[in-house]
């Protein structure tokens, strides 16, 4: 049955092109999110790893040299007075793109 709804979904070559457009942009979203834990992660890395282009890679090496680096989803209580610190409290993975997942979409 999926067969059947992929070929049929690739045959148009308007579809084809739809689907290939709206893969391309999810796969430049994902490298997005890694790129930018590199540059909140940059004193943690090597210039290789800097360098590094492929989201998965730039998730595994940050995963050896630091605890937290992924977007957690989360609420930001922000501060009464200047003097306070904003409060995250964290909400889950349940409507968002874990960091296991993502590797998987990436991949993919």
């Amino acid at each position: 049955m999926n067969d059947l709804l992929s070929t049929e979904l690739l045959a148009n070559e308007q579809n084809r092109v739809f689907v290939e457009s709206t893969a391309l942009q999810i796969r430049k979203i994902l490298e997005l999110i890694a790129y930018l834990s590199i540059l909140v992660n940059a004193d943690k890395l090597n210039h290789k790893e800097r360098a590094e282009y492929h989201a998965a890679k730039i998730v595994d090496a940050l995963d050896e040299k630091t605890t937290i680096h992924y977007p957690v989803p989360s609420w930001m209580v922000h501060p009464q007075t200047p003097d306070d610190s904003p409060v995250l409290i964290p909400r889950g993975y349940k409507n968002a793109l874990s960091q296991s997942e993502f590797k998987e979409v990436y991949k993919a």
